[in-house]
């Protein structure tokens, strides 16, 4: 098979019907028919945007040798057809690995008892191999699976993957997802982190079968650890059953189980937690801005000014800062946003910003990594303990720190009042949070942020502004 070079890969540009970007695309000849179809790579901000175009050429070379490796396995399996068709030996063709696998498959159906060849996918390849209905495709899996065997974690006695190396399928997965802006990085890092749980209660073992009760297991574990306080929350409970059922669900769907488990119900079932929504008050978050460094305070003015979430700010890039103003799509919900920002807010991201490209994240970790939103929400805990701010008692009866989405609640409840005062539309508060909802319909033109009708949106952002009077 002829080695495809990066420099023989050409992709071209569409705009989409929104002028917001467009995507990378390649037209092909399909062979099955002879029509010309297109195959879409990558999204990117436009034609000039080269990092968003090396990662459509990287995509379209591995694209362009999975053809190529499924065309080689179509020609080895006709060969052998026709070797038995005409009632030769099949045995007498050469003994290419390529060709013992093909005769080795056409021999064994996959029955019930037998291991489908679609669990034994190359790693790599998993994303553009999820459901192959064609020997063909089934062989070169097969095929690419046997070159990489011996770099990946397989259970000896079974010859299947262990759930280690699933969940780093599934991650893989997710992180192709991140490239084409389907989830943040801040989500990304998320689900990495609450399957881990998981990963160490399966401790190397496979899926044979077991999994609604390997589930439950977990799930008693959680409940355990959660009433002894070895969980630091509810919301951490929740979080970890929510990653796993996710992996649970990409695994079904990319046929490594072979039933989707019933349990759903009761794995998820959500435990009690502090639902938050009690605003702060003015004195305490002044306490609060004190005791806080200049980066911590650049959250805090974001959460307050734009009603942010901290995985919101978590993945904040550089193209959405556009002079006193962010501009953009919420990850969590994907509803646009035009915010006006204070000038102390434009002043602390300026001086705390770890990133100057459009295209990179404003905030990154010291391994230049998405900062996770639970690192803030832990840093933002350490600034409540040192401004001695106490908003109630935990149930163990201990005083009870504030949280970071109390800043968000704040500021909700600040334009909430002053909705009500001037008698306008209610639907402006959705429009502050950023919420899909109904009855922002009226705000929203076409759905871009640039044309959002922000001129009252702008009167409140400038009386949240007058109320906290933060300064530097």
């Amino acid at each position: 098979m002829a080695k495809i070079k990066s420099s023989d890969v050409t992709v071209s540009f569409k705009k989409n019907n929104k002028g917001r970007g467009g995507t990378f695309y390649k037209k092909y000849k399909d062979p099955a028919d002879g029509k010309w179809k297109v195959k879409y790579f990558c999204k990117g901000k436009g034609k000039s945007d080269r990092v968003a175009e090396r990662k459509a050429k990287a995509m379209c070379l591995e694209w362009q040798e999975e053809l190529e490796m499924v065309a080689t396995m179509a020609r080895v399996i006709n060969r052998v057809k026709a070797a038995t068709a005409n009632g030769g030996n099949p045995d007498a063709l050469g003994d290419t690995l390529a060709e013992q696998m093909v005769k080795a498959m056409m021999g064994k159906p996959d029955t019930a008892d037998a291991t489908p060849v679609h669990q034994l996918s190359d790693e790599d390849l998993e994303e553009h191999f999820e459901e192959p209905d064609t020997l063909a495709d089934q062989a070169a899996k097969q095929l690419l699976y046997s070159k990489h065997s011996a770099a990946r974690k397989v259970n000896p006695q079974k010859g299947k993957p262990t759930i280690s190396t699933l969940v780093e399928q599934w991650l893989r997965y997710e992180k192709s997802r991140v490239a084409i802006g389907k989830i943040g990085e801040s989500t990304y890092a998320d689900k990495a982190k609450n399957v881990k749980p998981f990963v160490e209660h399966a401790n190397g073992d496979y899926f044979n079968g077991n999994v609604e009760e390997m589930l439950m297991s977990f799930r008693a574990k959680l409940d355990m650890q959660l009433a002894a306080g070895e969980i630091g929350s509810g919301w951490t409970h929740i979080g970890y059953t929510k990653a796993t059922w996710q992996f649970i669900d990409w695994c079904y769907t990319n046929h490594k189980i072979s039933e989707m488990p019933r349990c759903k119900k009761p794995f998820c079932e959500r435990v009690p937690v502090d639902e938050g929504g009690k605003p702060l008050q003015l004195s305490d978050i002044h306490k609060l801005w004190s005791s806080a460094g200049d980066r911590m305070k650049c959250f805090i003015a974001l959460a307050l000014n734009c009603g942010m979430k901290n995985a919101d700010i978590a993945a904040l890039k550089g193209s959405q800062l556009k002079g006193n103003r962010l501009i953009g799509y919420r990850p969590k919900t994907g509803v646009p946003f035009n915010m006006k920002l204070w000038p102390v807010t434009v002043e602390l991201i300026e001086k705390c910003r770890d990133n100057q490209g459009d295209d990179e994240l404003l905030f990154v970790n010291k391994d230049g990594d998405a900062v996770k939103s639970g690192v803030i929400s832990s840093l933002f805990k350490k600034v409540s303990t040192k401004a001695d701010v106490i908003v109630g008692e935990t149930k163990g009866g201990n005083p009870k720190g504030a949280t970071f989405e109390q800043l968000r609640d704040s500021s909700i409840d600040l334009v909430d009042k002053q909705l009500f005062e001037l008698g306008y539309d209610r639907g402006l508060l959705q429009v502050f949070q950023q919420h899909a909802d109904p009855s922002t319909a009226r705000y929203y033109r076409d759905k871009t942020p640039e044309r959002l009708q922000i001129k009252k949106l702008d009167e409140l952002t400038d009386y949240l502004g007058e109320v906290y009077g933060l300064k530097l």
